[in-house]
């Protein structure tokens, strides 16, 4: 009896232990179903909302409005952090503008003392930037707002480097120009007096 009595209790209690055991397996399996369906889920709202731009129209919206401190300003340039502006204006100097409201850093362009521009050309991916003055004068050289870092403390700082001032057209007004280098060799285009065209080489 109670040999018998033994084997029952052992056989009963294993019946609780696969119970459990199969209930616990069953929760883990639907837990893991669920999730996966969860997560698919997440993939598509994820990929809908990214989506969901390319289906609208196009919009502009104006961010903030300043009031420009250069007068007939011919070229102008952000840097990559949006949070100043330079600008080059008839003035033969180049305004450095703080989009925070502060007052902007005037710094001079060399070998233009006297001269007002009247043009402006820039290649894309090249910091080489030309300006035409109505004396007929080109001012080459980099115009650019690089990103230093002081410590932890990111700063940004004009970078305006005089390369060459050439005479191109002396005595006429340049109204439109384009320059382009290509190794010891470059080539500068100018307009003058908005009708003559004038392609210099500089070698």
């Amino acid at each position: 009896m109670s040999t018998t009595a033994t084997l029952g209790g052992a056989a009963s209690a294993y019946r609780r232990r696969v119970h459990v055991a199969d209930r616990l397996a069953r929760w883990v399996i639907s837990a893991s179903g669920l999730s996966i369906i969860c997560a698919v889920l997440g993939i598509g709202v994820f990929l809908f909302l990214e989506v969901l731009p390319l289906l609208r129209g196009a919009r502009l919206s104006t961010a903030a409005a300043y009031e420009a401190v250069a007068r007939d300003v011919v070229f102008i340039a952000v840097d990559e952090h949006q949070e100043q502006a330079l600008m080059v204006g008839e003035a033969p100097e180049v305004q450095v503008v703080p989009l925070d409201g502060q007052a902007p850093m005037r710094l001079p362009l060399e070998g233009l003392a006297g001269q007002r521009i009247t043009a402006a050309a820039h290649t894309l991916r090249e910091r080489t930037v030309s300006l035409g003055t109505a004396q007929g004068h080109v001012w080459l050289g980099t115009l650019a707002l690089d990103t230093v870092f002081e410590g932890r403390q990111r700063v940004i700082r004009p970078a305006v480097t005089t390369e060459a001032v050439v005479a191109a057209v002396p005595g006429h007004r340049i109204t439109a120009l384009g320059y382009r280098e290509a190794g010891a060799r470059s080539l500068l285009a100018t307009v003058a007096d908005g009708r003559d065209v004038i392609v210099t080489r500089i070698a």
